[in-house]
């Protein structure tokens, strides 16, 4: 998947990266197409506190929603975050 944007934020975030959703400040939480999925993923995470954001990519000429939490300012709030998604049943999650 290519990235075709930057990161946008869905809450406000007291550290940005220049628009790249990898440098290891953020949780992948999953790829959407459906604008259904894409809210409901932002507006569970929102609800736990976790600032969220959203970035573009491509794949195979077909546009998708990237949904992330973060950005976090350490490792510890990494790694809580990356449990916390875990619970939630974003088993896939991982650090980007």
């Amino acid at each position: 998947m290519g990235t075709t944007a930057g990161v946008r934020a869905h809450q406000p975030a007291l550290n940005t990266n220049g628009g790249r959703m990898s440098n290891g400040q953020y949780i992948q939480i999953g790829t959407y197409r459906e604008r259904s999925n894409i809210r409901a993923a932002v507006g569970r995470l929102q609800s736990t506190g976790m600032p969220v954001a959203t970035g573009r990519v491509s794949n195979g000429g077909r546009q998708l929603q990237v949904v992330l939490a973060g950005p976090f300012n350490s490792q510890a709030e990494l790694s809580a975050a990356l449990g916390r998604a875990r619970s939630m049943g974003y088993n896939d999650a991982f650090v980007r």
